[in-house]
């Protein structure tokens, strides 16, 4: 039976922090010089800001709170963009934060997403590719409390993991939208039981 886990529990008991936990909402776009703002609890706080280039194609910047500050960067390309319909895009970024340990990496993945009136489900698969740097010199109360067997005993670390995502905004008015989703993120290598952590995700978004 796979365990369900807060990812928060994770996070906190971790010296080191994951790829973005928070995703893509809707994988329709902001539209040309339109913006997004997206924040809430993923279940680490976090606040996004996306800026549409074209109507098809979005440019986001995003802070999270994890263990430390995690900064990250990305692109989403609508194939099919519908504010009212049905939504396919791809998506692509690049991460970086530094405490005990230095995490950089970057993700890539697809999202499709229906609007019904206001009602506006999602599904969205991304692949996470994390590298970690300066494993070596954690003293060892601190390599105890990394929750992954395989980052013992060495310096520069480098895995892939892939997370999942379900959920739906509900749009109480036409630019402003209530969002709630579960992830599903699924390691190779871990000292969680079946490596898979189930999480859930609230936030507001705005579209300006």
């Amino acid at each position: 039976m796979k365990r369900i886990l807060l990812l928060v529990i994770l996070i906190s008991i971790s010296s080191c922090s994951l790829a973005p936990i928070h995703e893509e909402k809707t994988a329709s776009t902001s539209g040309k010089d339109k913006m997004m703002l997206d924040a809430g609890y993923s279940p680490s706080l976090y606040g996004k800001g996306s800026y549409g280039l074209t109507e098809n194609l979005d440019v986001s910047a995003a802070i999270e709170f994890q263990m430390f500050l995690l900064f990250s960067a990305s692109l989403k390309y609508a194939v099919k963009n519908n504010k009212d319909g049905f939504s396919w895009a791809f998506m692509g970024g690049v991460f970086y934060g530094h405490d005990s340990v230095r995490t950089k990496g970057a993700y890539a993945g697809s999202i499709l997403s229906h609007n019904f009136s206001g009602f506006e489900p999602y599904l969205a698969l991304r692949y996470n590719y994390v590298k970690w740097n300066g494993l070596r010199g954690l003293d060892e109360d601190e390599e105890d409390n990394l929750i992954f067997d395989f980052a013992q005993n060495v310096s520069n670390l480098s895995f892939g993991y892939i997370q999942s995502t379900l959920g739906f905004n509900y749009w109480f008015k036409e630019d402003v939208g209530v969002n709630l989703s579960a992830k599903y993120l699924i390691f190779d290598e871990s000292d969680l039981e079946d490596d898979a952590v189930l999480v859930p995700s609230i936030g507001m978004i705005f579209r300006i």
